[in-house]
């Protein structure tokens, strides 16, 4: 199918969790001797539904089957990915148009800027467990990318319910959001009313928000006793500080 100039203008989830996606794993390349220009993603083999899907709505990308070689301990391994990608030109100049890897879009109209989010943690980021006392599990979210402007728009783009922690580590920036409600609140604002997403996150994003809200025997609710205890460890370059929030925008369901 011939592409139409159609991310001239996001107005679809798809469109926003693509971009928000492309942002975290996609790579634009350009050579001048070849007079080519390539937008791709490549992923694990384990994640290729979410391309073929991206394909099915977006058919100017073709899917594909690939392969990386590196060397490991002198031994040459083998490792097999699924790749998107196009060689149109017109799309290139597009998504280069929206800064992709350069810049944040300020494209994206206000209620579509949370799928715009979870394509970019879904790329990016990670729920996961920080740390277990007590038999009691503590969950994380963690976002890293090297575009402080990225990050900037991302903490004013998100809830005034959602409070993240900032943490510098040389290049990279890190989003981290660890207490409970935050969590909580995280994913009901990703999720909510949501068809595109990275479905073993999603997986692990419910898994989650079902523990914290079961009480214990007690009837308590969990907090994560590391939410108040950010400091990196003792001989760290990092940098670390609770996010001044200015504003904060809900979306619309």
């Amino acid at each position: 199918m011939e592409y139409k100039n159609e991310f001239r203008k996001i107005d679809s989830e798809a469109k926003a969790y693509f971009l928000g996606f492309f942002h975290a794993d996609g790579n634009l390349h350009y050579s001048a001797k070849a007079y080519s220009s390539a937008s791709k993603i490549k992923l694990s083999i384990k994640d290729e539904e979410l391309l073929k899907r991206f394909e099915e709505e977006f058919p100017y990308f073709k899917f594909s089957y690939t392969k990386d070689s590196y060397k490991w301990k002198a031994v040459t391994k083998i490792s097999y990915k699924c790749l998107l990608r196009s060689y149109n030109k017109e799309l290139f100049k597009d998504l280069l148009n929206l800064n992709v890897k350069e810049d944040f879009p300020d494209v994206i109209p206000k209620h579509l800027r949370y799928h715009f989010i979870r394509g970019l943690i879904d790329g990016d980021g990670s729920f996961s467990i920080s740390s277990k006392q007590n038999n009691k599990l503590y969950y994380t979210m963690d976002l890293s990318i090297a575009n402080k402007y990225l990050i900037d728009k991302f903490i004013k783009w998100l809830p005034s319910n959602i409070n993240p922690t900032f943490q510098k580590d040389g290049k990279i920036f890190r989003i981290r959001i660890r207490r409970r409600n935050d969590l909580i609140n995280l994913i009901d604002y990703l999720y909510t009313n949501a068809n595109w997403y990275l479905q073993r996150k999603y997986d692990k994003a419910q898994e989650i928000r079902k523990y914290y809200l079961a009480p214990n025997k007690s009837g308590e609710l969990l907090e994560n006793p590391e939410a108040d205890n950010q400091q990196p460890s003792s001989g760290s370059a990092k940098s670390t500080e609770k996010v001044q929030r200015l504003d904060g925008e809900q979306h619309k369901q």
